[in-house]
């Protein structure tokens, strides 16, 4: 857990990356923040703007909007710009 937060909070802010979350959802997200864990009492949340979907469920998330998630769930992050993988859950 402690490497996906790292490796999101030194994405810039005004640069996006690509996740692929383990239940299918595909989405390009940028200005990653850790939730306060004083609201939920969890260290694992994340929010994020939403660039635009890829691959979702039946939920629409609007660009420009934030998107609150676990980083449990992220099976994959690449670099938008680079095309490079910066974690997959396949390493671990």
């Amino acid at each position: 857990m402690n490497k996906i937060i790292s490796i999101l909070e030194a994405i810039p802010d005004d640069v996006s990356a690509y996740l692929v979350f383990s239940d299918g959802k595909e989405m390009e997200l940028s200005n990653f923040e850790m939730t306060d864990e004083s609201i939920y009492n969890r260290s694992d949340l994340c929010c994020a703007d939403v660039i635009k979907q890829i691959v979702c469920d039946k939920r629409f998330f609007t660009p420009g909007t934030k998107m609150e998630f676990s980083v449990h769930d992220i099976k994959e992050i690449k670099s938008v710009k680079e095309k490079k993988v910066l974690f997959s859950s396949n390493e671990i």
